[in-house]
């Protein structure tokens, strides 16, 4: 299996149990890995793996929306949405 590699992906999320946490936009920083279809590799089609660009637009666009009480429920929300939305494997 081959993988994707995003490392330092800037985006803002609201996330905290605070109400001056629960206001205002955070910064954050994350590290995602994740593994691509083996049909990518063999094809050198852009359909047959997963477009991390559209993985970064989604992750901001869903992050920008909602607000986690806890940062581990941020992470895997970011996963789930990984493998239900994109089919990592």
């Amino acid at each position: 299996m081959d993988f994707i590699f995003v490392e330092a992906l800037r985006v803002k999320a609201r996330v905290g149990i605070y109400p001056r946490e629960r206001v205002v936009d955070q910064p954050l920083e994350l590290n995602l890995t994740f593994g691509v279809p083996d049909a990518a590799a063999e094809r050198d089609d852009i359909a047959d793996t997963i477009d991390y660009a559209k993985v970064i637009e989604r992750i901001r666009a869903e992050l920008g929306e909602r607000q986690f009480n806890l940062i581990e429920t941020l992470g895997e929300f970011v996963v789930k949405l990984l493998f239900d939305e994109f089919g990592a494997p």
